[in-house]
């Protein structure tokens, strides 16, 4: 015997709205609990990120001071999040003082605070051998993150840059890591 129309229609092979709504709500508490550690992955990657080209930037400074044989400053402005590295060309288009702007793509932090010893706070100095006349800290955040970047060279070219984590309320010289003459402890 043939089987009738109405057997035909029960077994169907689709979804159910009650399925589909179950399947949506997981799938919504999944990307409830990823999205707020995808968001902290993506500002450590920019602060870590920020910190390399600042470390090949004081690289750079380094090396054009020893090939002019003179003094390289490279100054830091928390107002404008920003760096100038004085009397270098930039390497990208070889004109004017090189400047790198961190609040833009794809750093996009901010310099909250930035502590050198000689004078000038903000304002780190190469001779032109290409070392050091100061050492100091910069501290960059995004979001809820912070690195503290403790800067020092331990011989021409040689930058040693060490960063930790910190709570962005702290203030740079809360965390002792600058003596009195700006040199950084534990380095």
């Amino acid at each position: 015997m043939a089987p009738s129309r109405l057997q035909h229609s029960t077994s169907s092979t689709g979804f159910s709205l009650v399925e589909l709504v179950v399947v949506m709500l997981v799938l919504g508490v999944i990307a409830a609990i990823a999205a707020p550690r995808f968001g902290h992955a993506s500002s450590t990657f920019r602060l870590d990120a920020a910190i390399q080209k600042i470390e090949s930037d004081l690289r750079y400074a380094a090396q054009m001071a020893r090939s002019q044989s003179r003094t390289v400053a490279v100054t830091f402005d928390p107002a404008t999040d920003s760096y100038t590295v004085s009397g270098v060309d930039s390497p990208l288009d070889g004109t004017g003082n090189y400047r790198v702007d961190l609040s833009q793509p794809p750093y996009e932090v901010d310099i909250a605070d930035v502590r050198f010893s000689g004078g000038l706070a903000s304002m780190f100095r190469i001779d032109g051998h290409g070392s050091p006349l100061n050492a100091g800290v910069i501290r960059i955040e995004l979001g809820p993150n912070a690195r503290l970047i403790g800067v020092e060279w331990t011989l021409p070219s040689d930058a040693k840059v060490k960063a930790q984590a910190v709570e962005p309320s702290k203030d740079v010289l809360d965390l002792e890591l600058v003596v009195p003459d700006g040199y950084i402890k534990g380095l």
